[in-house]
């Protein structure tokens, strides 16, 4: 396997990429600051759409109490941006697994969890991002040759 640092190419166009949010990088705005939608957008080739699945936020609504009442923000967010909610069952990080294999090479994954990253270079032709230094996102693009 093979990492590379990808650097967006200037003017790609007909190129649709999924941007899948984790439910840590849902939380991102709120912890630190960081516009996930206009900085995810930048990294990408090609017009950009965000999902999310719904146990993402139902992640969320479990954990503490300001945390619970991002959630209502969160969605207001998601809704403002056109992203798909897509419901499934199971576990968020192996619903985001099957849906990366399922769009290899046109799908990129927010998120901070160290253990799906991992999972997601095993699938390879993903684009990762996640932040830097707590303060913006930064990409690799993950292949597996």
């Amino acid at each position: 396997m093979q990492t590379v640092s990808f650097r967006k190419e200037r003017g790609a166009k007909g190129i649709t990429m999924k941007i899948v949010l984790d439910s840590n990088a849902l939380l991102m705005p709120f912890d630190w600051g960081i516009d996930i939608f206009r900085q995810a957008e930048k990294l990408v080739d090609g017009k950009a759409e965000f999902v999310v699945f719904a146990q993402s936020a139902n992640e969320l609504s479990t954990k503490t109490r300001k945390q619970i009442l991002r959630v209502g923000a969160i969605m207001n967010a998601l809704k403002k941006e056109g992203a798909e909610i897509i419901p499934g069952q199971g576990k968020v990080d192996d619903l985001i697994i099957d849906y990366a294999t399922k769009h290899r090479g046109k799908v990129a994954v927010v998120t901070e969890d160290r253990k799906l990253m991992k999972r997601l270079k095993e699938v390879g032709l993903v684009q990762l991002i996640h932040s830097r230094e707590k303060n913006h996102l930064v990409t690799t693009w993950q292949r597996n040759d």
